[in-house]
């Protein structure tokens, strides 16, 4: 049902956590929603009142200083979640339906006193979709025209719908704001607006690196500060990369102006599984081919066959990574855990020699139909793309065995073959039920 689709799918990532992961964390009732049919239910603001008066007390405030003013605008009370009139679909980040109001827009201007003005909301003026290669990026156009028809897209992503001519032309157009610090976006960036038209701009995007300020006035996504942010350099993950958690560094100059940015990140790396198994869920699988010679079957009852499997990944996912170790474990039905190895052969095959882990596999794993077989494949880095990783996690996955015979008559084959698998429901759902034959998870 629509109760159990993934809300947000990066939550996990944003945490360092695979699906599985994080599922297997929280336990059973990760997809239990629990509302109520009779008023208030979960969502309803009563409920979050402690919440509200916690942690956003203030609304929309200007805090002076010398030669810079500082101004807060909130979000509003309602957003826009899916609005096909509004060009506001699935994938796209919600939108604030109630800012810019008239009374912040009038905050705004009663602010533009020839100082620095520095503003900062947590919905996005300029945002680029994750999928959008930050090396590769060019020009991209935003609409900004109020509540404009189907016109909202991958460049303003989680924007606002009101009084946006007037905060685009007539404050940034008039270079009254010098900076825009936003939020809800988890990936950073620094945007300029190129080029100003009647109803559009044009606008670029970039990193941080501390030299590429440019013109007044600068947009900014900061970071995602504790979660780590999305990070797609040249499409080496596509949108489910991830970069470092990291705070924005801005210094200033005399006259109060944005001299420097830089991006001031934390010594906790993200870890490349992680995003290697949101890639083979949400986008492609990453192993295309993982399959042993094919033997003879009287050859296998007799004891006398060796595995060699050819494993293949992605062109894309294999230009960035080298496969450093291949290990299969499973629980048998004698209550015991059995850990079979696979030895890199030299010539393109993780091979299965040893008789005893043969006939392991052979017994056990091939026959095996509970969820109880894992594999746990090692992975070093190849490209500079991903030198930010870290490398020293397995990626660790629940496995099916498959076999494919041929030759001789259909009541009679005299071939096989082995062909391990990813079932795409177990991928990201751990087995609840099987687990809980083992004490600590009763």
């Amino acid at each position: 049902s629509w109760f159990n689709e993934r809300p947000n799918e990066g939550i996990p990532a944003d945490h360092n956590l695979t699906f599985y992961e994080a599922i297997l964390a929280f336990g059973e009732t990760y997809d239990e929603l629990k509302f109520s049919l009779i008023p208030p239910g979960n969502f309803e603001k009563d409920k979050l009142k402690w919440f509200y008066t916690v942690l956003t007390s203030f609304a929309d405030f200007a805090v002076p200083s010398p030669k810079q003013v500082f101004v807060g605008l909130a979000w509003g009370d309602e957003e826009d979640l899916i609005d096909p009139w509004q060009g506001q679909g699935v994938g796209h980040l919600p939108r604030s339906d109630d800012a810019v109001t008239d009374e912040q827009l009038s905050l705004l201007r009663s602010c533009t006193t020839g100082r620095a003005l520095i503003l900062t909301s947590h919905f996005t003026f300029v945002s680029w979709v994750e999928t959008i290669p930050m090396k590769i990026a060019r020009e991209g156009e935003i609409d900004i025209k109020d509540r404009t028809v189907g016109k909202y897209s991958d460049y303003n992503m989680g924007t606002f719908e009101i009084n946006r001519k007037a905060l685009f032309s007539e404050q940034l157009g008039n270079f009254k704001i010098s900076l825009v610090l936003n939020g809800h976006s988890h990936r950073r960036g620094l945007y300029a607006i190129t080029e100003w038209g009647q109803n559009s701009v044009k606008t670029t995007f970039s990193d941080f690196d501390g030299d590429n300020v440019g013109a007044v006035p600068l947009i900014m996504v900061p970071d995602s500060a504790g979660p780590l942010p999305r990070l797609n350099q040249n499409n080496e993950l596509k949108q489910f990369g991830s970069d470092r958690a990291a705070g924005a560094k801005i210094l200033f100059n005399s006259q109060g102006s944005v001299q420097t940015v830089n991006a001031v990140q934390t010594r906790t790396k993200p870890r490349f599984i992680v995003s290697l198994d949101y890639y083979d869920i949400l986008i492609d699988r990453v192993i295309t081919k993982f399959e042993c010679n094919k033997f003879l079957i009287s050859m296998e009852k007799r004891g006398l066959v060796t595995y060699a499997f050819d494993i293949r990944m992605l062109n894309n996912i294999i230009e960035l990574i080298y496969l450093e170790s291949v290990t299969m474990y499973s629980y048998g039905p004698d209550g015991e855990w059995r850990m079979v190895p696979l030895r890199y052969n030299g010539s393109g095959r993780w091979v299965i020699d040893s008789v005893g882990d043969a006939k392991i596999f052979r017994k056990i794993i091939a026959r095996n139909k509970d969820r109880s077989n894992f594999l746990s494949m090692k992975f070093k880095k190849k490209s500079g793309w991903v030198a930010h990783y870290d490398f020293d996690y397995r990626w660790n996955f629940e496995f099916q065995v498959d076999d494919d015979t041929s030759g001789g008559w259909p009541w009679k084959r005299t071939h096989k073959k082995y062909i391990i698998e990813r079932d795409e429901d177990y991928a990201e759902i751990p087995d609840f039920e099987w687990r809980k034959n083992f004490d600590k998870y009763r």
